[in-house]
């Protein structure tokens, strides 16, 4: 992504009910910190003060609001209890107050809420796709929405409610523990996003913790963030390898079922009997990053197409049989200048190019192969896949595949394969697929 301030994104952040701008500033430091040299994000505080005043409407001073304490101050975008479930609630000071922000720091790029301010963005996003409302709050159509703890319930603007379905690509947060907003409330807002998908957090009704949601976010930010991705007709397939441990990170491993030098050369006769399977519809091509490509190097040159994404590294050397790129968007527009001509398409690599390839709608299937030293069990049953994928674990978008499916589609007959770990303990390792539904 681009580092120019000219070319930053811009992303409005709306907070929760009795917060401000400025604290959720505080609690998304870590997202505002991984993308300082690519987006900007802007925190307006709503207009309606909580406390000291028992709730009296006013606008609040976006040039000062450091000078309030906000130890005893919070805001909203309107009062909870002054509306009822039969009542239209049309908040007519957060529009005025929102367009005049707008105005001076907008249009923006995207837009995130928190709880009571994602229903306020959802609102805003719809508004946003009519012409008379883009003109009224100097807001073109966003390019995509994330949502915290979010739900849905019709605003109303000039006295009328405009229920549209969203079309642009929305990222859900839900917490596991949220007893505040149930997950059928926030179901609701779900339901009228088109192309949604949803990360469950182990926490409550709150931003999550940094490493349960940056990287995500941050992800879903540089995908959906800059201009239409090409679409490809070619159902893509991610494969997940086994995490490996590193140096620097071999006492975090010390107790966890990690590949042996058995398993690893196991795993890769899997995989490459998977990716070499014939196609009549020509040659298969995977995708991987640098990293992964010189650790697979011996199975992703035969009989392939090898796609290798560097993401800035310079590869050590060049092989003429191996095609590189420095994006995945780059990947996508040759994989689409070649769709033809080309048989199954399989994405390889680590944790953020497995989850950019699944923010793909044409990624339809998930192949892993997994290992455990007791009989294979997961509840929920893609936990030990997750680290890899977020979005999958809790995912209501994805089916684990049933053993005849995944036969059929691999080619292997054998699922389960017992093998050892480095200590020498027995290890099983399973063939695992879920397909997109």
């Amino acid at each position: 992504m681009a580092s120019d301030s000219s070319t930053k994104l811009k992303v409005l952040c709306l907070h929760g009910y009795g917060e401000s701008g400025n604290l959720l500033s505080v609690k998304m430091r870590a997202l505002r910190e991984q993308l300082v040299n690519d987006v900007e994000f802007y925190f307006p505080t709503g207009p309606i003060k909580l406390s000291n005043d028992k709730g009296q409407a006013g606008y609040s001073d976006e040039d000062s609001e450091d000078s309030f304490d906000e130890a005893s101050t919070t805001w909203g975008w309107w009062r909870i209890d002054e509306y009822g479930d039969s009542q239209t609630l049309e908040p007519k000071f957060s529009y005025g107050h929102l367009a005049s922000y707008i105005c001076k720091h907008g249009p923006f790029d995207g837009i995130m809420g928190f709880s009571q301010g994602s229903n306020l963005a959802a609102n805003l996003a719809m508004f946003a796709t009519l012409p008379k409302y883009q003109e009224y709050f100097g807001q073109k159509q966003f390019r995509f929405g994330i949502f915290f703890s979010g739900y849905y319930r019709a605003l109303a603007i000039d006295g009328e409610t405009h229920e549209i379905k969203l079309k642009m690509p929305t990222l859900h947060f839900l917490g596991k523990y949220d007893n505040v907003l149930s997950t059928e409330s926030s179901t609701t807002l779900i339901q009228i996003c088109e192309d949604s998908q949803v990360l469950f957090h182990p926490g409550a009704h709150q931003i999550p913790s940094p490493n349960a949601y940056v990287e995500a976010a941050a992800d879903f930010i540089d995908f959906f963030g800059r201009g239409d991705w090409p679409v490809v007709s070619k159902k893509i397939s991610l494969i997940i390898p086994t995490p490996k441990p590193n140096a620097l990170a071999s006492s975090q491993y010390s107790s966890m079922n990690h590949l042996g030098s058995n398993n690893n050369h196991l795993e890769k006769e899997l995989i490459s009997k998977i990716v070499s399977r014939t196609s009549k519809n020509g040659v298969n091509i995977v995708l991987s990053n640098l990293h992964t490509f010189n650790e697979y190097e011996e199975i992703l040159k035969k009989r392939l197409f090898s796609l290798v994404i560097t993401d800035g590294q310079e590869p050590k050397s060049f092989d003429d049989s191996v095609h590189y790129v420095s994006t995945f968007k780059q990947a996508l527009n040759m994989l689409k200048a070649r769709e033809n001509s080309i048989g199954r398409v399989y994405v390889i690599g680590d944790k953020r190019l497995l989850t950019l390839g699944l923010m793909c709608r044409c990624t339809k299937r998930i192949i892993a192969v997994t290992g455990a030293k007791d009989k294979f069990q997961m509840k929920p049953p893609v936990n030990t896949v997750s680290h890899s994928v977020p979005f999958l674990e809790y995912s209501k978008e994805w089916l684990q595949a049933k053993s005849s499916q995944i036969r059929q589609w691999t080619g292997q007959n054998r699922l389960k394969h017992l093998s050892t770990d480095e200590s020498g303990e027995p290890i099983t390792m399973k063939l695992q697929m879920w397909e997109r539904l």
